[in-house]
């Protein structure tokens, strides 16, 4: 090939990515500086100024005063007229450079008898006297440079005509030409007048939306619709339109919209607008990079509405174009956000599962699983969740040493130079990539619930992870990323250890990130998801402990905070649901029973498992098993463990329990073993101790007391240091039964018999205590009637009878005890 046949300008990606400037949001490329006749009369007083000062030279206090009125004209609320600029100039311009105003005039003179004004650098004769190199009136001037390039003839007669008016002082009655890019428009609220001013708006609701959604402008989308109006070249604007239809709930729009973010931010400036050939003398060229991200930020999207099966699609996209693009930020951001999306539950519509035949439903999991292995990422794991390898795949050396490799990108024949980033903001980027990525990492084995052989090994891996993500701090943090992350990561350590049972650990946790809510420059707090999901872990603490009252309140705290119009719908979600849930946990264990069955309906629009178990219990403590039972049966048929296996164990358990009751022990029996061995499989220890002290009920129920009491003491430390204080009550209450079986038995041993008579009155003691503890008066009141079996004569006797008769009147309702 010769060399004449080679590209002139072949292209060339950079791997140092500077996202701001791919995504346009630097406030100095405006083109929205309005053309108004006072801003074009300001640019003639810059223009006749700066001519004087460096003819005649200026101190420093008396330039820095001329800057001071220059800058104080640009950011005028109002408009004055040409008289009272006039007479600005000469009170506060005169007394420094004597002959200021008449030159000005003389300018403008000038300038009248053309039909435009050439704006452009090589014809204004600036010397530097005042204009400064990247100053403010650099940036103004550039813009109205920006501005007049691409306005037509018509444009400029008209721009000229109500410039003489404004000069003669007539009032302006005709609509001001803006921006080029935009139509005509009306007046614009200050916020918004100018490009520089929209932008720096627009970060400041887009901030606040994701943080702070209850701080938004009242009037955020009247104005975001005046922007997108009469700034076209500010994408932002649409982003910020996004987040908005997100918060609505309202997907084709906030699809569109994104459409429209990268439909505008692929049009480009070009970075010198003077100095250049003539050939190469364009304003606008397309920039296509930044589209590679379109599919990922449209895959969140979709995750954020729940459809998991088009982001796998549009993820799966992303991460091909970017190994092959060689784009590492795009490829980690990717892998970060799939496993997000694989921790998801799959989308399910559970009215039409009913309708459909075995036959479908074996069709469409043969379809799933040819999908499936059709997925490269998903192919080696059967919960489709992404393995923790690949999202660590991409080390933190690998995009330092890229950064090095700084090469200028040449687009579309023209040769074009990245702006410069700085190695440390970028370094600093990639160091949250690689925090998010382990958290996200963490989360997947959380979910997955990995064995006991690579149990320590999980474990450490996800304490690293998180302390990682719960300490970072990488550099400035803009827009608060370190702070989001941060308070994720804490966040997540309350949940995990409240399902592990540590309750006052993650109580106090939850309810430290809850408090310690610092304002930032924008927000005056965060009201963010991961604050609700603090509160309502605080809140399940605290009712876990019997707290009731306590986290009532809380959940009334939460409630006015998230639950607002306009909150953020996840946090409002997860307050419902939490709200729901305990107030029936706490109506339940009161004995209202009138007050539970009325939160179904709310828990189940929200966590539709957690309404059947719960109506389940409801039915079964009114005496309807059958009803019970198969209730939980259709639910639990929907149930995938691999995604929801904690769940699964639940359902079973009762199961298991209801089974008992209908009975059927033996099958009973053999579900909850299955049940606890999955659980001791996956080191679940808190799930294992529930289904064991069920196990010990039901051996009890065959008769089998020795048995019983092993399983009861195999699990006697584990309930009391990780069990919640409902199961210890119950534990309590079932090795009084079993003390008591022991003792009806007469066994031989005598010291067995012995120790059951003993182990059964001190157990009913502590479930009492316990039961007073928790506000339970039906647990209550089962302790005590138990007690009045042993003690059935004598002083003991009539204090029990005559506690329970007291009991009796202020909760005359009754529970089963042997299905809880």
């Amino acid at each position: 090939m010769t060399q004449m046949d080679e590209e002139p300008y072949p292209i060339h990606l950079s791997t140092r990515v500077n996202l701001d400037h791919l995504f346009a949001y630097e406030t100095v490329k405006s083109l929205g500086e309005p053309m108004t006749p006072f801003r074009l009369s300001v640019y003639l007083l810059i223009r006749s100024l700066d001519a004087d000062i460096y003819e005649e030279g200026c101190g420093g206090e008396d330039h820095a005063r001329i800057s001071a009125l220059l800058y104080g004209l640009l950011e005028l609320e109002k408009e004055l007229t040409f008289a009272q600029l006039c007479r600005l100039v000469n009170k506060r311009v005169c007394p420094i450079i004597r002959d200021a105003l008449d030159h000005y005039l003389k300018m403008v003179r000038e300038a009248l008898q053309t039909d435009g004004i050439a704006l452009k650098f090589d014809s204004l004769g600036l010397k530097r006297g005042l204009v400064a190199n990247k100053s403010l009136l650099e940036h103004y001037v550039q813009r109205l440079q920006s501005a007049e390039k691409l306005m037509t003839y018509r444009q400029h007669r008209q721009l000229m005509q109500q410039l003489r008016a404004y000069v003669r002082g007539e009032e302006q009655t005709e609509t001001v030409v803006r921006s080029p890019l935009s139509q005509p428009q009306p007046s614009l609220p200050r916020c918004i007048s100018t490009g520089s001013h929209a932008r720096v708006w627009l970060m400041k609701q887009l901030h606040l939306q994701q943080v702070a959604p209850l701080e938004v402008d009242p009037s955020i989308d009247e104005y975001c619709g005046l922007v997108a109006t009469a700034f076209r070249d500010i994408p932002a604007v649409h982003l910020l339109l996004m987040l908005r239809a997100v918060y609505r709930e309202d997907q084709p729009t906030a699809i569109d919209e994104l459409r429209a973010f990268f439909d505008y931010s692929m049009i480009r400036l070009q970075d010198l607008l003077t100095n250049m050939p003539p050939q190469k003398n364009r304003m606008v060229t397309v920039d296509h990079r930044q589209v590679r991200y379109a599919p990922l930020l449209q895959a969140r999207l979709y995750r954020i509405f729940g459809d998991k099966a088009l982001a796998r699609r549009l993820l799966n996209e992303t991460i091909s174009q970017a190994y092959l693009n060689k784009e590492m930020t795009c490829l980690r951001m990717a892998l970060v956000e799939s496993a997000a999306v694989e921790i998801m539950p799959e989308r399910r519509d559970h009215s039409a599962k009913k309708h459909k035949t075995k036959e479908q439903m074996e069709k469409e999991a043969k379809a799933l699983e040819g999908a499936t292995k059709a997925d490269g990422l998903h192919a080696d794991d059967e919960s489709g969740l992404v393995p923790a390898s690949i999202i660590a795949s991409v080390d933190l050396k690998s995009h330092l040493a890229m950064m090095e490799d700084d090469v200028p990108a040449r687009m579309e024949g023209e040769e074009r130079r990245e702006l410069s980033t700085d190695p440390r903001e970028h370094e600093y980027m990639v160091m949250r990539s690689l925090d998010t990525g382990k958290l996200v990492a963490a989360m997947t084995m959380f979910v997955k619930c990995e064995i006991p052989e690579i149990h320590d090994e999980t474990m450490g891996r996800m304490q690293q992870a998180v302390l990682s993500a719960n300490c970072s701090s990488s550099g400035p943090d803009s827009m608060g990323k370190s702070r989001e992350l941060s308070d994720a990561a804490a966040a997540f350590t309350a949940v995990a250890r409240l399902h592990a049972g540590y309750t006052n650990s993650a109580t106090a946790h939850a309810r430290a990130l809850y408090e310690c809510d610092m304002p930032d420059y924008y927000a005056s707090s965060h009201d963010t998801a991961t604050k609700a999901v603090a509160g309502v872990t605080c809140a399940f603490g605290l009712a876990s402990a019997g707290k009731w009252t306590e986290a009532l309140e809380m959940c009334e705290r939460l409630e006015s905070r998230f639950c607002q119009k306009g909150a953020y719908p996840a946090a409002t979600r997860h307050v419902v649901g939490a709200s729901s849930l305990i107030r029936f946990d706490a109506a339940f264990m009161k004995g209202n029973f009138a007050a539970a069955e009325e939160r179904l309906l709310t828990i189940e629009s929200v966590h539709p498992n957690e309404a059947v178990l719960r109506h389940s219990l409801l039915l079964a403590t009114r005496g309807n098993h059958s009803d019970a039972l198969a209730l939980l049966k259709g639910a639990r048929e929907g149930i995938d463990e691999t995604l929801d296996l904690p769940t699964s164990i639940r359902m079973d358990v009762q199961l298991g329990v209801l089974l008992s009751r209908v009975g059927e022990a033996e099958p009973a029996l053999q579900l909850l073993q299955k049940t606890e061995r999955v659980a001791s499989s996956r080191g679940m220890k808190r799930e294992h101790v529930i289904v064991q002290r069920r196990i010990a009920m039901l051996e009890l129920m065959f008769g089998r007391a020795r048995e019983a009491k092993r399983t009861l003491e195999s699990i006697e430390g584990e309930m009391h240091s990780i069990g919640g204080l409902i199961e210890r009550v119950l534990f309590c209450l079932t090795v009084a039964e079993c003390g008591y079986q022991i003792k009806g038995n007469h066994l031989r041993d005598k010291k067995e018999w012995a120790a059951g008579s003993s182990g059964h009155l001190s157990a009913l003691g502590r479930a009492r205590v316990l039961a007073e503890e928790l506000g339970c008066i039906p647990l209550e009141k089962i302790a005590l009637s138990m007690a009045a079996r042993v003690l059935n004569t004598g002083d003991a006797f009539s204090k029990i009878a005559a506690r329970i008769k007291e009991l009796n009147e202020s909760c005359p309702m009754n529970i089963d005890w042997t299905i809880l």
